[in-house]
């Protein structure tokens, strides 16, 4: 599932990015400046298409016009076993390819280190359920 779907049309990710609001902002201005970049992109457009019709929330933020593309951002997520951990994201553009690819990781010997050593083993421990369940944001199908 793309991030931007997740984001808008899935209400379980105001639950999983804790400040969403900034989030949400933070992905229609990168969406306008991708947009803007690439008008004629039909997998861009169409994204845009069902993110404005189903999404309240996106289309208030598209209308706003705000252009803003960033690096490198820090983003609190929400996760049931280990609870809230603090990521660093970093796109990384694939050159030719179109797409942009983020990259999330924790400050060495901190906190969040250990919460994602934590996951890693847990998930190794349980035959990667999220392998599994792709579509789920914690590898487990819904109620």
């Amino acid at each position: 599932m793309n991030l931007a779907r997740f984001m808008f049309l899935d209400p379980r990710s105001k639950d999983f990015f804790v400040d969403w609001d900034t989030l949400a902002d933070d992905f229609a201005s990168a969406m306008r400046a991708e947009s803007g970049r690439n008008p004629r992109d039909r997998a861009l457009n169409s994204l845009i298409g069902d993110l404005a019709a189903g999404s309240t929330e996106f289309s208030t933020r598209w209308a706003r016009h705000n252009v803003r593309f960033h690096r490198t951002a820090s983003k609190t997520m929400r996760n049931p076993l280990v609870g809230e951990i603090e990521l660093t994201g970093d796109a990384l553009e694939l050159p030719g390819e179109g797409l942009t690819l983020i990259a999330y990781s924790a400050e060495p010997g901190s906190h969040a280190q250990d919460q994602l050593d934590f996951l890693a083993s847990w998930a190794a421990g349980n035959g990667n359920i999220a392998a599994r369940h792709p579509a789920e944001p914690n590898g487990r199908d819904s109620p």
